[in-house]
């Protein structure tokens, strides 16, 4: 078995393909890594050729059970195949499993995903602020929330950045994309606190102020999680070049935008191909706009 294991649990079949051909293609000495898919039991994502097209490339669709009120509840389900997938990456013994969300796009080759064997997560911070916690303000009460139920202490709090605004906040750790080390059982304590707090009244009161609660409490726990497993020396930022979010490019200011998307190694894209005109919305040259373009035909 490969040392480092990359999974998500696929918003669809499309996205999912183009995760594996693009890790397949661009991934340098990682692209022949095992790749499983996360799918919740009785969900028929993919036609049976597709399936078994998928075995021979390396790649392994699990099924995951996923408790009622999570399937009703956003973003709940990939809490539950993220604890799943670390138990049997612990299984068979792998030192890093990459969980990401299925917009992942590989550029090149992604090494820094095999973080040092001092740090035990390598993370990307939060695209928008939206419910994070400006670290020049005091902590509001839904953060405050998330530290006393996380039990997070306080010398572990620290400043990040947000990707677009470039804002400084306290941790809020992006849930799509980071690479872990299944001997931690990180992903299992996330999900054993989710499911002990996301339908807490404590956490309910605050999605009946503001939806974005709602969407983003998983994300929010998970940095609660993290914060009070580890210190801050423990864990590691990813370079910016990993999970740019490709569909906000038009929102980052002109000096803060990458020169040419062939420069990143790893972006996020959400529907943004999906959209007319794409391949003039932001530099792409080469192979790799052929690629896409192949990829993402009407």
């Amino acid at each position: 078995m490969s040392e480092i294991l990359f999974a998500c649990m696929p918003a669809n079949a499309q996205q999912a393909l183009v995760l594996i051909r693009s890790l397949r293609t661009f991934g340098g000495s990682l692209a022949q890594s095992p790749i499983w898919l996360m799918v919740p039991r009785g969900e028929q994502l993919f036609s049976h050729d597709d399936q078994a097209a998928l075995t021979p490339q390396g790649v392994l669709v699990v099924p995951c059970d996923v408790d009622a009120d999570a399937r009703q509840f956003p973003f709940a389900a990939k809490v539950f195949a993220a604890a799943l997938v670390e138990s049997l990456a612990q299984t068979y013994q792998i030192k890093h499993l990459i969980w990401l969300d299925s917009d992942v796009l590989f550029i090149q080759e992604p090494g820094d995903l095999l973080i040092p064997a001092e740090k035990h997560l390598g993370y990307c911070p939060v695209h928008h602020r939206l419910i994070g916690s400006r670290i020049d303000k005091p902590l509001d009460a839904f953060w405050s929330l998330v530290y006393e139920t996380c039990a997070v202490p306080p010398d572990h709090v620290f400043s990040m950045r947000t990707i677009v605004g470039d804002e400084a906040i306290r941790p809020y750790i992006n849930a799509g994309f980071m690479a872990t080390k299944p001997a931690d059982g990180l992903l299992q304590a996330w999900c054993d606190q989710f499911a002990a707090l996301f339908l807490d009244e404590r956490f309910t009161a605050f999605y009946e102020q503001h939806v974005l609660y709602r969407i983003f409490v998983h994300q929010a726990i998970l940095t609660g999680v993290v914060m009070a497993k580890f210190a801050p020396a423990d864990l590691i930022e990813l370079p910016r070049r990993y999970n740019y979010p490709l569909h906000l490019y038009a929102d980052h200011a002109p000096e803060k935008r990458p020169p040419s998307i062939n420069d990143l190694i790893t972006c996020r894209y959400e529907n943004v191909f999906a959209e007319a005109g794409w391949p003039d919305r932001f530099p792409i040259t080469g192979d790799l706009k052929t690629w896409l373009e192949n990829q993402f035909r009407g």
